[in-house]
């Protein structure tokens, strides 16, 4: 209350300069307040349940990844899409199926299933569900000496929002001048912040894209919050982080999104580990996606 009387009682006294001061602080206000995530009456929650098992898998919604699984052995995950779909409309799934490790081609042992599912609410999704899409690994890939397969499947979702505005407002990565070069540099960054523990570096960054997760998912101000905390959490001072050593470069999304990815297991290239090499070794990974809006000469974070 002291502090608040202290404001009011200065207002008549300000000079051009606190006026200026103030306009900012009110402005960034503002700016905290546009990242508030929305409340709707409906909270549709779409997944996609994959059950695959001798062949490795990677899926994409709308170009990008949801899923990637390169290791041997069989699973069954559901996997949340909300935040891929960005708005209502047509989408497009996509498949990619591998031979298992050590295999030349898939066999008799290989299978995926792919079930695109929406349950009716985000806080209930045990409760019943809808398919809008079911797919299985047809039969003749198990025969046919097949050594990759891959489809598209288009399907349509209806959701409350539209955070299309995101990437209809960046520009194309791929193919321009140097931009590799440009995409490692500002990895290079990110590898820095992640060793000096500096989190908010990267929450900076990843504002829009903290807040597009945020509205797709229908999260409460206080889960919000919750969120960056957890992410606060990853920088720890008992981990050592990995160079970023051997790499490729991912374009997603109709080349507006780059990764940066380890070769061959195409994982993150953000690791660190607690205890490496010990029975308890716990690894921390922080997967960043770069896109850049139009006109702009900085880096934001998928």
């Amino acid at each position: 209350m002291k502090i608040v009387g202290y404001f009011l009682l200065g207002l008549a006294l300000l000079t051009c300069k606190q006026k200026n001061a103030q306009l900012n602080l009110e402005r960034k206000k503002s700016n905290m307040n546009k990242y508030a995530p929305m409340q709707f009456d409906t909270r549709p929650y779409y997944t996609i349940q994959i059950a695959k098992g001798g062949s490795t898998v990677e899926l994409f919604v709308n170009d990008i990844i949801v899923y990637r699984y390169l290791e041997q052995g069989g699973l069954s995950v559901n996997v949340p899409i909300n935040a891929t779909l960005m708005k209502s409309g047509t989408h497009e799934l996509k498949l990619k199926v591998y031979p298992d490790k050590g295999k030349t081609y898939l066999d008799e042992y290989s299978y995926v299933n792919i079930d695109v599912r929406l349950y009716a609410d985000v806080d209930d999704p045990a409760s019943e569900y809808r398919s809008i899409l079911k797919f299985d690994l047809p039969e003749e890939t198990k025969t046919t000496k097949v050594p990759y397969f891959e489809i598209e499947l288009p399907f349509k979702a209806e959701v409350p929002f539209d955070l299309g505005y995101i990437l209809d407002n960046a520009e194309i990565l791929k193919g321009q001048d140097n931009i590799e070069k440009e995409i490692i540099g500002e990895y290079k960054n990110a590898h820095k912040a992640f060793k000096n523990l500096d989190a908010q570096w990267f929450i900076d960054k990843r504002r829009e894209g903290n807040y597009a997760v945020a509205t797709a998912f229908y999260l409460t101000q206080d889960q919000y919050h919750k969120r960056e905390s957890n992410f606060k959490s990853l920088f720890d001072l008992n981990a050592k982080v990995e160079p970023i050593e051997e790499f490729e470069i991912e374009y997603a999304a109709k080349g507006k999104i780059a990764y940066l990815v380890q070769k061959g297991t195409r994982g993150p290239v953000l690791r660190s580990f607690i205890n490496k090499g010990e029975a308890n070794q716990e690894e921390i990974t922080i997967m960043i996606g770069l896109y850049r809006k139009k006109g702009s000469n900085t880096f934001s974070f998928f």
